[in-house]
């Protein structure tokens, strides 16, 4: 993963931890390639919010040259703890909630499972289905690769309890019910 080093990020942007807002300084001539470059950028992005939001996923990524485009969160990260976390995770699952509360490092499977139920889940809860053959729900889990079957409930919520159950335990402090 090609990452811009912790001082360069400290001399071109700040970062507020309470809002989660990250802001162009004025940036030193050395990050340019010409005094016009230079010029040009700070005139137009010194003291504005940096980057700008990604519509299909809904994270805001700062376009930093050389080292591509971040996000916002990985640089809040880095800027906070002076190293690069591998991932990143929102707490609340909200890619825009950008404060350092609501960031942690965690591994690519812990962020997966914080994950929000699928878009596509007509009945609405995190882990549950109907039974093609019955009219019962069943209860599946996500875990270690594999995936896991909890049971056959007469109604989705109960369903959905066994899930959330399942969840706590296994997935700990990333446990999502959806």
């Amino acid at each position: 993963m090609n990452t811009a080093p912790i001082e360069f990020l400290r001399e071109a942007l700040s970062y507020d931890p309470e809002s989660g807002e990250l802001v162009w300084k004025v940036r030193p001539r050395p990050h340019f390639n010409s005094d016009r470059g230079h010029r040009v950028f700070n005139t137009m992005y010194a003291g504005r919010t940096a980057g700008h939001v990604l519509k299909s996923t809904g994270y805001r990524l700062v376009n930093l040259g050389q080292y591509g485009f971040i996000g916002v969160h990985r640089i809040a990260m880095a800027i906070t703890t002076g190293k690069w976390a591998d991932v990143v995770d929102h707490i609340n699952g909200d890619p825009m909630d950008n404060r350092i509360s609501n960031l942690r490092a965690c591994t690519k499977a812990e962020n997966g499972r914080n994950r929000r139920r699928n878009k596509g889940n007509r009945i609405g809860l995190k882990g549950v289905s109907s039974h093609p053959n019955t009219s019962r729900w069943v209860a599946r889990i996500q875990h270690g690769g594999k995936q896991h079957y909890l049971g056959m409930f007469d109604t989705p919520e109960l369903a959905h309890a066994a899930y959330v159950a399942a969840a706590k335990r296994l997935h700990g402090e990333f446990a999502n019910a959806g």
